[in-house]
């Protein structure tokens, strides 16, 4: 039994990485620049991977589940929440609108941490769903978008001004975020690139040289097989969504600064974002597939095309358009591949039998 769990594990792990969508879309932007050179001048790449750092966070949270059960649709949601209680919290002291007037300065790790416990909490929920109810993830995750959703509203409206949105931040907070080490005239390594890089090389030690790490690959793989080989699914479930929450958090936290001033509408949208760029990465909607380095790599190129697609004018309808087209496409490669992988599988445990 041990040894059919570990092949069928293999055959899920051994999945081309995502050197195809590379191409296509460093050919894309190597015909844009072509027209346009400044495309790929110093300060647009670093802006570039600016954007992308934070998206490698929340993404690396998400993948955690893709890996393990399934994808995780309430991630935008759950984000916006984080986002509203950082921003509430770290408003100036100065400032006269403030969502809670009489809260004195806080030092910076104290929205840190509530953000991640908001989060965690979140995806503790879906976890206890998934685990221990035995819920799909799509449907257990749905419904606990519309949970932060609802939650997220009653806050912003719950302050003194009513569902007024929430800015001006502290300085400091603002530095934390959006500063950066200068290197040369005023070219700098932003912060949000070092966070990206090392929540990065975090997830990929958690993923690669830990028993956990192994245990979330072989439960993607199968649950019976990987119960059968003496793994606690429900408990790797469980982890993997606590991670999750983590990263949410942190994500949260940090985009708060970036897209003040916040409501309700507080980014909706990066699910879908976060999905396809996993999708891109060699992730797997089936679950027991891909690595770090390839979350990464779709992070960062999926920057590229919204980047490159702003940089020519496109309109936003179009990239919507032109985002969805991709999703579709991304998991139509993703299903194909699952085909291809369980039939050989199939195949060789057939042979052997």
């Amino acid at each position: 039994m041990q040894t059919t769990a570990k092949r069928r594990l293999q055959n899920m792990r051994d999945w081309n990485p995502p050197y195809i969508w590379g191409i296509i879309v460093l050919s894309f932007v190597a015909m844009v620049a072509i027209a346009r050179p400044d495309l790929l001048d110093v300060q647009n790449l670093i802006s570039i991977l600016q954007q992308a750092s934070n998206r490698v966070i929340m993404a690396l949270g998400a993948a955690g589940i893709l890996l393990t059960v399934g994808a995780d649709l309430s991630l935008g949601r759950i984000l916006g929440l984080c986002m509203v209680f950082t921003g509430s919290l770290v408003q100036s002291v100065t400032y006269a609108g403030r969502m809670w007037p009489g809260l004195p300065a806080l030092p910076l790790w104290m929205p840190l941490l509530v953000s991640i416990l908001i989060a965690m909490l979140f995806c503790a929920f879906n976890g206890l769903g998934v685990a221990v109810f035995k819920l799909q993830s799509y449907i257990m995750t749905t419904g606990t978008q519309l949970i932060a959703y609802g939650a997220m509203c009653l806050y912003v409206e719950s302050g003194p001004h009513g569902a007024a949105a929430i800015s001006t931040f502290a300085p400091e907070f603002i530095n934390l975020v959006n500063g950066g080490i200068p290197i040369a005239g005023e070219v700098e390594i932003p912060y949000l690139l070092l966070y990206g890089i090392a929540a990065a090389l975090l997830v990929w030690l958690i993923w690669t040289k830990t028993p956990f790490g192994r245990n979330m690959r072989a439960v993607g793989a199968g649950r019976e097989a990987a119960a059968a080989s003496g793994i606690k699914v429900n408990r790797t479930i469980m982890g993997a969504f606590a991670m999750a929450g983590v990263l949410y958090g942190i994500a949260g936290y940090l985009d708060s600064a970036r897209y003040a001033p916040l409501g309700t509408l507080a980014r909706p949208e990066y699910t879908l974002n976060v999905l396809t760029a996993c999708l891109i990465g060699g992730m797997s909607l089936q679950g027991g597939a891909g690595t770090v380095p390839g979350v990464v790599m779709g992070v960062v190129l999926l920057q590229f095309v919204n980047y490159t697609l702003a940089f020519l004018g496109v309109g936003s309808y179009y990239q919507y358009v032109i985002k969805g087209l991709l999703l579709i496409l991304a998991a139509s490669v993703d299903v194909r591949r699952y085909l291809l992988r369980k039939q050989r599988a199939e195949e060789t445990e057939q042979q052997e039998g």
